[in-house]
């Protein structure tokens, strides 16, 4: 999924802001019970995808990740005092290395990340920072976990999102 998104200046003037158009809720299925996700706990996931928006302490100085279980590997969103990262987990070698996709210095206190199969986006501060990562193959998500320190936590929020149907013929 690629996400449309509007382009705005922030309030300042100093900043153009992507964040998704406010359309994006209508993919919401069904909201997720988090009490125990903040505490770290698993959330699984049967359609493998979701809509996750977390609301961080400001001028936090912790490590903070949501793991994003799949079969064989494990992706990352993670915030940090480098910055908002995205790792996509997959296997890289020491002569060819995982790109880095990290907004440096980012430090939103809000961050919504959106995961489907084939991608993860992701969004600081109503855009001011947004970032995705492709996923090869088809293979669906089986559960999310908060890691790090849990304390920088305000809220959390989840939702499943609908599942996609074609809406067109194929044409081979």
């Amino acid at each position: 999924m690629t996400l449309p998104r509007k382009m705005l200046l922030s309030k300042d003037r100093t900043k153009i802001l992507t964040p998704p158009v406010g359309q994006v809720i209508s993919l919401r299925n069904e909201e997720v019970e988090t009490d125990k996700f903040v505490l770290g706990n698993p959330i699984t996931y049967p359609n493998g995808t979701a809509e996750v928006i977390l609301t961080i302490q400001k001028d936090h100085t912790m490590i903070l990740s949501l793991e994003i279980v799949y079969l064989n590997y494990t992706a990352k969103v993670s915030m940090s005092t480098a910055g908002l990262e995205i790792i996509r987990g997959l296997e890289f070698t020491p002569f060819r290395p995982e790109p880095r996709l990290i907004a440096l210095g980012a430090r939103p206190t809000e961050v919504r990340i959106f995961i489907d199969i084939g991608s993860i986006e992701v969004f600081g501060d109503n855009g001011e920072w947004a970032g995705t990562a492709r996923i090869p193959g088809t293979e669906k998500f089986s559960s999310l976990r908060l890691t790090g320190d849990l304390d920088a936590v305000v809220s959390a929020r989840v939702w499943a999102l609908k599942p996609a149907h074609m809406l067109g013929r194929y044409v081979p």
